[in-house]
């Protein structure tokens, strides 16, 4: 069993709740270098685990997953991670608050995964630093509108991200159960592609 570099996180979710079981870590910086070396026919559904941890997800999100698992191969989307150097600081405000994870109510461990990762921005010196911004028709989790960076945290439509994209702009993931925020980094001949393969498919 692996173990968490943040050496708390093995017994307490980001939110201070204690861990009935252990859990292995979700590592994206193996899942992609997995993703990138074999030509398996289940790593579009491997990649899947970057967006959805307990949601399934919709029709439109996979035939977005597909495109932008295309777009890797061919070299027009790059993903990237950045380890969470700042440790999740344990609040104990959001004990019994929110809902369980993937559920319609906001967990106390995404409320908790939002502070983690603003806190993270914040020594890394971006400005304008907020939750829940709204942006291209989106809610993000954590964003900075003048250093155009945006993060979703936990559970997230392929579509958001794959609207984003389609823009030109970055976006992360931290996904639960993971130190690493993911960031999709499209080429500026992603919207080309992205739009022929989805044009009469997606409005």
């Amino acid at each position: 069993m692996s173990r968490f570099r943040h050496n708390q996180l093995n017994e307490k979710t980001p939110s201070g709740r204690t861990r009935i079981l252990p859990i292995d870590p979700l590592i994206p910086s193996i899942l992609i270098r997995s993703l990138s070396t074999h030509k398996n026919p289940q790593a579009c559904q491997e990649l899947q685990k970057l967006f959805s941890c307990y949601r399934q997800l919709s029709a439109t999100d996979l035939f977005c997953l597909e495109i932008i698992w295309d777009a890797m191969r061919r070299g027009s989307l790059k993903l990237e991670t950045e380890f969470i150097f700042a440790p999740p600081r344990f609040d104990e405000s959001l004990d019994n608050i929110g809902g369980e994870r993937g559920r319609v109510a906001e967990s106390a461990d995404h409320q908790a995964m939002k502070q983690w990762v603003f806190d993270h921005c914040l020594v890394k010196g971006l400005e304008g630093l907020a939750t829940e911004v709204s942006f291209l028709g989106y809610r993000v989790d954590v964003a900075s509108l003048q250093n155009k960076t945006f993060v979703e945290c936990g559970d997230t439509e392929v579509k958001k991200i794959f609207d984003f994209l389609k823009r030109e702009q970055e976006i992360g993931i931290l996904q639960y159960e993971s130190e690493e925020i993911v960031w999709f980094k499209p080429s500026s001949g992603f919207p080309e592609f992205a739009n022929a393969r989805s044009r009469g498919y997606l409005p």
